[in-house]
């Protein structure tokens, strides 16, 4: 017969010998013990086999398996009802794997589980398996390219810059009085503006320019036109070959201030628990968007069918741990080949990860050395790549495209609305000149009688 955790443990020399020897002790009777799990890829991964057996596997099982046999145990393992880690219940309960073991349900929690204040005071934590951060995972913008892009090349200080040396150029050209027009002042200084446009243009400047001075701020004005268009054609070339990846949400800051975005975290987790005990900062404001209906708390193991649709629509991020995302975006590359989803440049809630036991638990002490060996090794994070296929082919993305593709009205029409606008002009300007002299004359007539 199957002795259980708590029958071998009532044996005094059993429970003498684990207390003195962690390191090196192993139970004589092989008994039972009952391990609460849950999903969590990579970490853990659990199906039901075929006659409806819990069947388990992932560095979280093959940590488990190793203590099983250096500490000579069984296992079996039950999941909690409600499929989540725990959370406070406003009885004093906990709920998940956490109030599984805090009513002695079960002997251990496999987890792994965020170590925190108020889980520490109702279960035992074992030795620090790894430590990471909460993360947003959001969907990439489609790529796009810009109709006003063409204003782009240069900065807006250069064009401001180059606007003021063209004022000065003009300026100065009309205080030397370099050209002898036979014009008026107003004719001579729109000859002189129109003269710089052109050379800006590359259209030519065709004109004497008697002493030095002059030809001195007209070298100038042409040196600068020259620098700045070869510049400018250069840039424009590839702004029209590549198109820009929008990533908009990479602070916390960001979906608080779009209220079209939703927000998707685990629910009775540890981060929950977290934001419900947090009174001001940006955890605060996040949860403070659960009153509004724009977070919602859900099963983890639901987490890939929500990034497959509600995510990948862009109109919801998830929040979840860094581990899970990386895994969520592996799984995607390796189905579709493309990197469709990205993490935010802010973190939160930095935890350390470890195993739960009862309160005063003594197996935590050999469970412990256990960890100790199995972490300087670096076994486990060499379970938790291999359990990751593709695990690096979205974590640096570029942020533009290269296309090869004609261009559309719809990424040229700015252009057009440029054209319009001075054709528009020009019109007006050549109603004026034809109406002006007419009006002149009329008047003149007028005043003759």
């Amino acid at each position: 017969m199957v002795l259980s955790l708590e029958e071998s443990l009532q044996k005094e020399e059993v429970l003498e010998d684990l207390l003195l020897n962690p390191q090196s002790f192993r139970f004589r009777d092989a008994p039972e013990v009952v391990v609460a799990a849950e999903q969590w890829v990579p970490h853990v991964l659990m199906r039901h086999g075929e006659t409806g057996n819990l069947i388990a596997s992932g560095p979280m099982i093959n940590l488990l398996d190793m203590m099983s046999r250096s500490i000579n145990f069984t296992y079996r393992l039950v999941r909690p009802s409600d499929g989540s880690w725990g959370a406070p219940l406003p009885n004093g309960s906990w709920s998940g794997m956490v109030g599984v073991v805090q009513r002695e349900a079960a002997d251990m929690g496999l987890g792994p589980f965020a170590v925190t204040r108020s889980r520490s005071l109702v279960v035992a934590f074992s030795q620090t398996l790894f430590f990471e951060d909460v993360v947003i995972l959001a969907s990439k913008g489609k790529p796009e390219h810009n109709p006003w892009g063409f204003l782009f090349p240069l900065a807006p200080a250069v064009w401001a810059a180059l606007l003021m040396a063209m004022t000065c150029t003009w300026a100065a050209l009309l205080i030397l009085g370099v050209w002898d027009f036979e014009s008026g002042r107003v004719n001579r200084a729109l000859d002189a503006l129109f003269l710089q446009i052109r050379t800006l243009l590359r259209q030519g400047m065709d004109c004497d320019l008697p002493g030095s001075a002059g030809r001195w701020v007209v070298g100038g004005w042409l040196l600068v036109a020259m620098v700045t268009t070869w510049s400018y054609t250069g840039n424009l070339m590839s702004l029209l070959t590549v198109r820009a990846v929008p990533l908009p949400f990479q602070t916390g800051q960001d979906i608080i201030d779009d209220p079209h975005i939703n927000v998707i975290t685990e629910q009775a987790s540890a981060y929950t628990d977290i934001m419900e005990n947090t009174k001001e900062g940006i955890l605060a404001e996040l949860h403070a968007l659960l009153e509004v209906g724009r977070m919602h708390h859900k099963p983890l193991n639901m987490m890939a069918q929500f990034l497959g649709t509600l995510v990948r629509d862009g109109t919801h991020v998830l929040f979840i741990d860094g581990s899970t995302s990386l895994k969520l975006q592996a799984d995607i590359f390796s189905k579709t080949g493309r990197c469709e989803f990205y993490k935010a440049r802010e973190t939160f809630m930095p935890l350390f990860y470890a195993m739960i036991g009862k309160k005063d638990s003594p197996l935590i002490p050999a469970i412990d050395a256990r960890i100790q060996q199995l972490l300087a090794s670096g076994l486990y994070n060499k379970w938790v790549l291999s359990a990751i296929p593709n695990a690096t082919a979205c974590v640096s993305l570029s942020t533009s495209i290269t296309v090869k593709e004609p261009l559309t009205l719809a990424t040229t029409w700015g252009m057009f609305v440029v054209l319009v606008c001075g054709l528009s002009l020009a019109l007006i300007c050549f109603v004026v000149e034809v109406l002006f002299p007419r009006l002149s004359v009329e008047a003149a007539r007028k005043d003759m009688l």
